[in-house]
């Protein structure tokens, strides 16, 4: 009689077993079926595999919890899941939803900042980026400069502009580090290569030239032009005179206009009352305008004015100067 009893016993536990097995074997070829095109899923830190798996259940990604937590074990990766975002994909099956998670791809945001803009317009912008865990204001400037050890006691300049990539809940000093750190690079390559005419003493004096450039001219063509008159005046002892240089220094006073009293103005910005260089960048300049800076063109030119179509016109005399301004500018021939 026990002997039937074990026999039976044992033929319901090979059944059960051989059942279990197959249905593992199912649960591992078989696509994730999922209602969308495809589920961002956070992965918090601190969580447990289990918890992580009972919640891929609640949200209609996994049927069942425990073979996803089998499959961890067997391939020893449960203490191996990443943090952070992870995109979900239908089709993929659940040994590739694992690796999605063990090995951290996570999804990647951006945000794009650009050539010119200064340390308030560039925090504006991560501010308003809601991907980006915020833990300063605009109003934290010194903080930065503090923080990041700036030369000239501003943070505008400092950043290096582009297009950067990061995952969810990456913070906005995070970010502003991996930028100063570029800018620092790109700064000091630049450096190693400069014209041996250059007017330039230190590295910070190029970034304060760049930023210049960066806000007198957009086009590409004309800025070691730009650069060229700059450097000359500097040699000449000759005031920059540059009116973006005037504009920070009237800062939140500038309502899109420069007067006669804004030039003569006593702000350390001043490149009409003050010679030389101004104290600190008035931008983050980008690669082209900190080349520029380095490599300023031959030539005799000594003045610019816009002409009209985006660009300038060069004069290497205060008369041929003033007759250009005088077309167009004041529309007299």
């Amino acid at each position: 009689m026990w002997r039937k009893i074990i026999a039976l016993c044992i033929i319901l536990c090979s059944f059960l077993v051989s059942w279990v097995w197959m249905d593992y074997k199912k649960f591992l070829n078989d696509p994730i079926q999922l209602t969308t095109n495809s589920l961002l899923y956070t992965v918090k830190s601190g969580v447990t595999f289990k918890q992580i798996a009972l919640d891929l259940v609640e949200s209609g990604v996994l049927e069942y919890p425990w073979y996803f937590i089998v499959l961890s074990r067997i391939t020893d990766q449960a203490h191996k899941v990443k943090t952070g975002e992870f995109q979900i994909k239908p089709g993929m099956k659940p040994e590739e939803l694992l690796n999605l998670l063990t090995k951290g791809e996570v999804v990647q945001h951006s945000i794009t900042l650009v050539e010119g803009w200064t340390f308030k317009q560039m925090m504006a912008a991560i501010k308003a980026n809601d991907q980006i865990k915020q833990t300063l204001d605009v109003s934290d400037e010194m903080l930065v400069v503090k923080k990041l050890s700036l030369e000239g006691g501003y943070a505008t300049g400092w950043f290096y502009p582009d297009t950067y990539y990061f995952p969810k809940t990456f913070s906005d000093f995070s970010l502003l580090k991996r930028m100063h750190k570029i800018m620092l690079r790109e700064l000091n390559k630049a450096w190693q290569s400069k014209d041996k005419n250059s007017p330039l003493k230190k590295p910070f004096d190029a970034l304060i030239l760049a930023s210049i450039i960066e806000k007198e001219s957009g086009k590409k063509s004309e800025r070691k032009k730009i650069s060229g008159v700059f450097s000359r005046r500097l040699i000449k002892r000759m005031r920059l005179q540059s009116d973006p240089t005037v504009i920070f220094g009237l800062g939140d006073r500038y309502d899109g206009n420069i007067r006669k009293r804004d030039l003569r103005g006593d702000t350390p910005y001043n490149t009409y009352v003050h010679y030389g260089l101004p104290p600190s960048p008035i931008a983050n300049p980008g690669k082209n305008s900190i080349i520029a800076a380095l490599h300023p063109a031959p030539g005799k030119s000594l003045y610019f004015v816009a002409d009209g179509t985006g660009g300038h016109y060069f004069s290497s005399t205060l008369r041929e100067h003033n007759n250009a301004v005088r077309k167009y500018i004041l529309g007299k021939k």
